[in-house]
């Protein structure tokens, strides 16, 4: 679980050091959408600095889903296979005990 930074939403994701059970540098990670209707295919690559990022129909799943800098995401592993689940929260507020989600 993390939450999206600016560079996130619109360039490519930064995989964080402590995902470990995301796939390693340069393999593709097919992710089950949250609406369980697409599959996406991102491209984990590894930078010449060793820091890891999604790259290949991340940008596009981005502007697809709007995400927008401070939404939650989390990745589950399948238990068959080699895919993953993505779950996606929306940044929210609480007004007058009602939590809000900005979409």
């Amino acid at each position: 679980m993390w939450e999206l930074s600016p560079t996130d939403t619109s360039r490519n994701l930064e995989i964080p050091k402590w995902a470990l059970d995301l796939p390693p540098g340069n393999a593709t990670m097919h992710v089950l959408d949250p609406n369980g209707h697409t599959t996406w295919e991102f491209i984990c690559s590894t930078r010449s600095s060793g820091r890891r990022s999604m790259t290949y129909q991340w940008i596009d799943f981005a502007k697809k889903k709007k995400l927008r800098p401070g939404d939650i995401l989390r990745f589950y592993r399948l238990s068959h296979g080699d895919g993953y689940f993505m779950e996606l929260e929306r940044h929210s507020i609480r007004l007058f005990g009602v939590t809000m989600y900005i979409s």
